[in-house]
């Protein structure tokens, strides 16, 4: 395998975890806030993300009502 091909397996692989990511992140955008991710511009979409993570690691009782994720 050329190292080109091996960069690109690994460019592949970390692009399949990105996405599995972004999924997770527009779930929790979507239960927590009631909102379409794919609506919201890039910017948006990262203020929610950062006000998200903000009321969980303060354990904010409107993301915490019955426990932590």
């Amino acid at each position: 395998m050329s190292d080109s091909q091996s960069q690109t397996d690994d460019n592949s692989e970390a692009s399949k975890e990105d996405k599995g990511e972004l999924r997770k992140i527009d779930t929790y955008l979507r239960l927590y806030f009631n909102i379409d991710p794919d609506a919201l511009s890039d910017d948006d979409w990262a203020m929610r993300w950062n006000e998200l993570k903000w009321a969980l690691a303060e354990g904010h009782p409107f993301v915490t009502p019955k426990g932590r994720l």
